[in-house]
């Protein structure tokens, strides 16, 4: 949590509560892809895209079910639509 900037954090406190974080880091965005689509499903809460972007998790996984090559380090969600 140390790398968030104050702004960031009151952004997720303020849609989510307190926050708590788990890093993940993949070699790949076909692994990023595979694994969040496996633990994702059911979890309520945020996806830092540690590209601009805070998204809901349940959003996230739909970005990524309609749009299968989305490389959210090179392209915002924003983009997508």
């Amino acid at each position: 949590m140390a790398d968030y900037d104050p702004e960031e954090l009151e952004q997720v406190t303020t849609r989510i509560g307190e926050p708590y974080a788990v890093y993940v880091s993949c070699e790949s965005m076909d692994a990023a892809r595979a694994f969040l689509r496996e633990v994702l499903p059911g979890v309520d809460g945020l996806v830092d895209t540690n590209h601009f972007e805070i998204l809901q998790a349940s959003d996230f996984l739909t970005l990524l079910d309609r749009y299968p090559g989305w490389d959210w380090r090179r392209r915002p969600s924003t983009d997508l639509q």
